[in-house]
């Protein structure tokens, strides 16, 4: 006699939701109805970031680097991070206009030195998502979008002091 071991039920349940999931936002309409056509894009790219602008909800003036330059000498290294980004977009288009929403997830690491031999490590991740509004032209596409999104970054400092080291953790 052979034994056959069977998923639960409700584990089957999620894993045939999941999939119909992935097949409705993957596929796109027929050739038939070319007016209306879903579409999905999966995007990885990176760029450049410049750390030295204002942290602005401190102060309009506060500049963290700034300060600790005055206490620890100047940095080896640029203050620009170069985030990679993976991005995903999901739209529906509708003869030339076309709505959908997106998600992108950030994320950088990098270790800044300073001239006294302290270090900053800072590592970020971001979450955004929004909704955008596209209009598919001849020659140009330009859309409009609006969205939020959530950072949260880790910050493990290991500053020098008059011969003595402090080293310190901070996560926000």
């Amino acid at each position: 006699m052979v034994k056959m071991k069977t998923l639960p039920a409700f584990l089957m349940i999620a894993t045939i939701r999941f999939w119909f999931l992935m097949l409705l936002l993957t596929m796109l309409v027929g050739q038939a109805q070319a007016i209306e056509q879903t579409f999905s894009y999966l995007s990885i790219f990176s760029g450049s970031q410049d750390l030295s602008a204002s942290s602005g909800a401190l102060s309009s003036k506060s500049n963290y680097f700034n300060s600790l330059e005055g206490e620890h000498g100047n940095l080896k290294e640029s203050r620009k991070v170069q985030p990679l980004v993976v991005g995903f977009d999901f739209y529906r288009a509708s003869g030339s206009v076309a709505s959908g929403f997106g998600i992108e997830i950030q994320r950088y690491k990098k270790l800044f030195n300073f001239s006294d031999g302290s270090q900053l490590s800072l590592e970020a991740l971001g979450v955004l998502y929004g909704f955008n509004f596209y209009y598919r032209g001849d020659f140009w596409f330009p859309f409009f979008g609006f969205g939020t999104g959530n950072y949260t970054s880790k910050i493990q400092e290991a500053f020098y002091a008059s011969d003595s080291l402090t080293e310190s953790t901070i996560f926000g």
